[in-house]
């Protein structure tokens, strides 16, 4: 019987060989913590399905793999802010061409030295509102005439109301023949004036005081006052 020839070293001796046929294999059931790295892993091993969702931060990518989203629309524009201070007062500026030069026939006076010679040119009533000083404007067309002033002097465009100058109303012209259009002689009445009617003019006359030559032509004349109480 098998059962009688059974001895430990027969049954060693099947364990060996059983042992040496079936090779040295055995199933691992668990893994010590940290025991698996890179180098056990191999390429393409973590897929996407392998990684947890919104666990990976833009520091796990490489630089410039992450897609840059379109800017977003500018927001409302905020209420105004508060005025700031004024600033400092500028430099004056350079000092501007002279004006045109009208010339002085009278000064400040109320006479005038080329009065005795001088043509009357054109005339008109003006009515004063109120008693008082006031300034009277004149405008008008007119024609000179060449060599109407004897010498070297030239003629002289004046306003006079009721036989008075009114003062720095003159206006010189070169003595060379001109059609002047639109004109505007104006000046102040230094003495106060009755209110009412009064007679206005245009005068001229030369700067040397001689009587002129010819009497200048004029047209489309009006005049204008203001009046200071």
């Amino acid at each position: 019987m098998i059962g009688r020839r059974l001895t430990y070293a027969n049954v060693m001796a099947t364990i060996a060989v059983f042992l040496a046929l079936g090779g040295t294999s055995y199933a691992v059931t668990a893994l010590p913590r940290n025991s698996v790295g890179a180098k056990q892993l191999k390429k393409n091993a973590v897929t996407s399905v392998k990684v947890k969702d919104g666990s990976l931060t833009a520091a796990d990518f490489a630089k410039g793999t992450l897609l840059t989203g379109a800017t977003g629309a500018t927001g409302a524009t905020g209420p105004a802010g508060p005025r700031g201070e004024t600033g400092a007062t500028g430099d004056t500026g350079a000092a501007g061409p002279a004006g045109a030069q009208y010339a002085s026939v009278d000064g400040d006076s109320q006479t005038n030295p080329i009065t005795t010679n001088a043509v009357q040119v054109a005339s008109g009533s003006i009515s004063l509102d109120q008693a008082g000083k006031f300034a009277l404007f004149a405008r008008l067309d007119v024609t000179l005439q060449a060599a109407m002033c004897a010498g070297a002097a030239d003629p002289v465009l004046f306003l006079q109301v009721d036989g008075t100058v009114v003062a720095k109303s003159g206006r010189t012209e070169a003595d060379s023949g001109v059609n002047l259009e639109g004109i505007v002689l104006f000046g102040k009445m230094n003495v106060a004036q009755t209110a009412g009617s009064h007679t206005a003019k245009v005068m001229a006359g030369c700067s040397n005081g001689s009587a002129p030559a010819t009497t200048p032509t004029h047209y489309n004349v009006a005049f204008l006052t203001i009046t200071a109480a």
